[in-house]
């Protein structure tokens, strides 16, 4: 994974990349939040972290927008991750106001 470059991703980085912007919506990624993050990275985990911090919140949902029909190319791609986000949204027993906002505008551009 070439963080600059993500047309060298594979799903499971794509897919990772935007946990991680559902996660730290509420500014601190909890434990119960990063660890289904690092299982779907995998030995990807530090790249997926280091891309996601070289951006602003725009640059990164950029790059979602950028990339998604790559990665989410079947309907069943689209609800898995879908699923995904809320789950991460719901990780923590918290679903904050802030959350259910960013899952909206998330749906919207998966």
């Amino acid at each position: 994974m070439d963080i600059h470059h993500p047309s060298t991703w594979e799903q499971h980085e794509f897919e990772a990349f935007i946990l991680l912007i559902a996660a730290s919506v509420d500014l601190e990624v909890q434990p119960e939040e990063k660890q289904p993050i690092r299982d779907k990275a995998g030995n990807s985990w530090n790249s997926v972290v280091n891309a996601f911090r070289s951006m602003n919140d725009a640059e990164r949902i950029e790059l979602v927008i950028q990339h998604r029909e790559r990665f989410l190319k079947t309907p069943e791609d689209h609800e898995r991750i879908k699923k995904d986000v809320h789950d991460m949204f719901t990780a923590d027993d918290d679903f904050a106001a802030i959350e259910h906002g960013v899952e909206s505008i998330l749906r919207k551009i998966l």
